[in-house]
């Protein structure tokens, strides 16, 4: 007859702590893109705004979201410009998550946790 209502689901200290983290890494690359001049002020505001939100909503999709953000701005910040390089460094990213997501499996599967 009297139905309690549900509390929502707290997040724990290290979710925060790890939304935390990526928005401050994604601000740093901003800002130095934008010092550099690679990106404009305005897109490296709308980016990390675009950050918070994700973090803010904290999902899992959002966060593979905020890692690819941030490694789209690293990759921009090491290739300095030189689209050729940015992609070549967009594909090691890729062979490099595809490696560690395999060991990942294979840890997993061994220790069965």
């Amino acid at each position: 007859m009297f139905q309690q209502k549900q509390q929502p689901k707290q997040k724990s200290f290290f979710s925060r702590l790890s939304g935390i983290a990526s928005i401050v890494s994604v601000a740093i690359i901003c800002i130095r893109l934008a010092w550099m001049g690679l990106i404009s002020v305005e897109w490296a505001g709308l980016i990390m705004i675009a950050v918070v939100l994700m973090a803010a909503l904290g999902n899992t999709a959002t966060k593979l979201g905020i890692s690819a953000v941030a490694i789209y701005l690293f990759s921009k910040l090491v290739a300095n410009g030189n689209e050729a390089y940015f992609q070549a460094i967009i594909g090691s990213f890729l062979a490099l998550i595809i490696a560690l997501i395999g060991l990942y499996l294979v840890i997993k599967g061994v220790f069965g946790r």
